[in-house]
């Protein structure tokens, strides 16, 4: 019997506009829920009209082009395929700064009336692995109902490395692993400074194709980044390091006593960077604590049933590493894992769940015929 992955597989190729044709064509309907969607919440949250939304996301094009001018070749195969316009598809790679940016009067960031964006990444490297391999995995905590949007993107490149990731319909890469066994999961962070800059998702997608940890750390800070975010970067051969990303600065976390484990606060101290997701979410520092201790209590024997067991871990429940709907909560504020992510660095094998995965089975998928 074969298995059924959790997630829709997308499997494109050729050159970028090629890539994008395939990718709109098979997510067709997947992007259309999620414009709708975001057309919703510009207008409920934001009060942002979607001929302004479109607009506004134009002013990210001379920041893209001038880091990534690909990256908005293959966009406009994705609109084609899709047949939606261009100016939605980069919507969606740039939402998380436009929706800030449109509210920036005041610098009121994130409120009570928003869900904040959770994720626990963790690494543990091969000295403290029971196989000697590199394995690193994240919970991804999000909108209830949003697992729905998820996709696996399996990218065959004409030129450049191939690339798996894991993300929402319509972005062009995110959290996954490339053919030079580099692997890049990561979290949401917030502080009081956005701007018309590289979005995010542009960043993330160009980190897939490094073909070393060392590169990958510089296309993840260009000096015009648009927003804040975090990564958790290693590769097969046990380098690993943590990057805090921010507009205004940026930190190096490397892990201690080979484990790593970073959830959605700053942690190295910076007075350049003015955290405020610990504010609405103070579960992050607990998360990560958790989570340390749990990894750290295993070392030298660390498998991938160890992620899974930490990954649903109910410690703080709701707002536990494993994160479940608190419904005392108004619902624009829940949040609960939608997806489990674990990856043998080099098996090349991914572990997948849907959220909570205490919830669910984790499947494994190999994608050696990819990456090699």
């Amino acid at each position: 019997m074969s298995i059924q992955p959790p997630l829709p597989i997308i499997s494109v190729e050729g050159a970028p506009y090629e890539r994008g044709v395939q990718y709109g064509a098979q997510a067709k309907a997947i992007i259309e829920r999620i414009l709708e969607g975001y057309r919703k919440a510009l207008k409920d949250r934001v009060n942002l009209e979607w001929n302004q939304a479109l607009a506004l996301s134009k002013r990210f094009l001379p920041s893209i082009e001038a880091y990534d001018p690909e990256v908005i070749v293959e966009m406009k195969g994705i609109a084609e395929g899709a047949g939606r316009s261009f100016e939605e598809v980069l919507l969606i790679n740039a939402r998380s700064e436009l929706i800030f940016l449109a509210r920036a009067g005041g610098l009121k960031v994130l409120d009570e009336s928003e869900p904040g964006e959770g994720c626990t990444v963790m690494a543990a490297t091969p000295e403290v692995t029971k196989n000697g391999h590199m394995i690193v995995g994240h919970n991804v905590d999000w909108m209830p109902g949003s697992e729905k949007n998820y996709i696996i993107l399996e990218k065959k490149k004409k030129e450049g490395l191939n690339f798996v990731s894991i993300l929402e319909a319509g972005i062009v890469g995110k959290s996954g692993f490339n053919a030079a066994g580099l692997v890049a999961f990561g979290n949401a962070l917030i502080t009081d400074k956005m701007k018309f800059g590289i979005p995010v998702q542009i960043i993330a997608n160009k980190v897939l194709s490094a073909d070393s940890v060392a590169d990958a750390c510089m296309y993840f800070l260009p000096p015009s980044r648009g927003s804040s975010l975090n990564r958790l970067i290693a590769d097969e051969q046990g380098l690993c390091v943590n990057v805090e990303m921010a507009t205004e600065s940026f930190n190096f976390l490397f892990p201690e006593d080979g484990i790593l484990v970073h959830t959605n606060h700053f942690v190295v101290p910076n007075t350049k960077i003015n955290d405020m997701n610990v504010q609405v979410k103070p579960d992050t520092v607990l998360r990560r604590h958790r989570a340390l201790q749990l990894l750290g209590a295993e070392r030298g024997r660390i498998t991938v049933d160890t992620f899974k067991t930490i990954f649903c871990d109910h410690r703080g429940y709701h707002h536990s590493v494993c994160q479940h709907v608190d419904e005392k909560h108004p619902e624009a504020m829940r949040t609960q894992t939608v997806l489990s992510n674990i990856y043998d660095v080099n098996e090349r094998t991914l572990y997948i769940a849907k959220g909570p995965p205490c919830e669910h089975e984790y499947v494994a998928l190999n994608f050696s015929s990819i990456l090699g």
